[in-house]
């Protein structure tokens, strides 16, 4: 999502608090706007931003984003496709985590698909990225973009949360291997372990 009235990019990425933070965009800007991408709908990844709005948009504006524990965003994007329709939404009812795990992290290519992207892959080149704050530290970190884009700091109200327990109680260790294996990248990148 890009505000010009606040000279901003948010690179949104799935489950990690980015429905909140493009609804309150909205709020203060009504004429904040998705740069819908042909194959990422309205997550459309860094890289794009400059194809849409040109070099000078892109250099100047301040470019953030929000990452998650990647164990913890495959539960919440699982528990999210379970409430929509479509194949996707059947399959999430269907299998239970464990099966989805293993069905998802066989098909998709975690560098290539909208479905099982690595944060890492929205991000590129992450050179370019002012701010990447963690979902863990939501309004924390929230607060350190009113500060950036010139706004005073608030609440965030929250949007599109998923209900489920804690990530940990449903791994086993063959599938959380597999998320380690497959979002080795971001697990590294951002600092993250398992039960954190």
């Amino acid at each position: 999502m890009i505000s010009h009235k606040h000279k901003c990019i948010f690179v949104h990425i799935r489950k990690t608090g980015g429905s909140s933070l493009s609804s309150f965009l909205k709020e203060i800007d009504q004429d904040a706007e998705y740069a819908y991408h042909p194959n990422h709908s309205l997550h459309a990844p860094l890289s794009w931003y400059t194809k849409a709005y040109g070099d000078q948009v892109y250099n100047d504006y301040f470019k953030f984003t929000f990452v998650r524990n990647p164990w913890d965003l495959r539960i919440s994007f699982k528990q999210w496709c379970a409430n929509t329709g479509g194949r996707l939404g059947k399959y999430a009812r269907q299998l239970s985590f464990s099966d989805w795990i293993k069905r998802y992290a066989v098909r998709y290519n975690p560098d290539k698909t909208g479905v099982g992207m690595t944060q890492l892959s929205y991000l590129n080149p992450i050179k370019d990225m002012n701010f990447i704050g963690k979902f863990e530290n939501l309004q924390e970190d929230f607060n350190i973009i009113c500060d950036k884009i010139g706004i005073p700091q608030q609440e965030l109200p929250r949007k599109n949360a998923t209900k489920h327990k804690h990530y940990t109680e449903y791994y086993d260790e063959e599938t959380r291997q597999i998320v380690a294996e497959k979002y080795a990248k971001d697990i590294e990148m951002f600092g993250y372990k398992f039960g954190e």
